[in-house]
């Protein structure tokens, strides 16, 4: 799969699962990466175009539950025990 040019948008408030994510999609050869760690700063950036925006669900203080028309939009979810 050509993973050169796409460009991808991860947003995730939790370091550590940001980290993780990351360094899996770079294990994939994904090169064209962009974080956000807030729904506003993930606003501040769709200001340019992304092919795929992964995003959590179930951000601490925001609601990213935006559908974002004519984008690839992946929403994860982590399971706490907490919850």
């Amino acid at each position: 799969m050509e993973t050169d040019n796409v460009h991808l948008l991860v947003v995730e408030d939790n370091p550590r699962f940001l980290d993780e994510l990351l360094e899996w999609l770079i294990d994939f050869n994904y090169q064209n990466i962009e974080t956000a760690t807030s729904a506003a700063q993930a606003q501040e950036k769709l200001a340019h175009p992304f092919d795929v925006i992964i995003a959590d669900m179930r951000m601490e203080q925001d609601d990213i539950r935006i559908f974002y028309p004519g984008r690839l939009y992946i929403a994860i979810a982590r399971h706490s025990r907490n919850l």
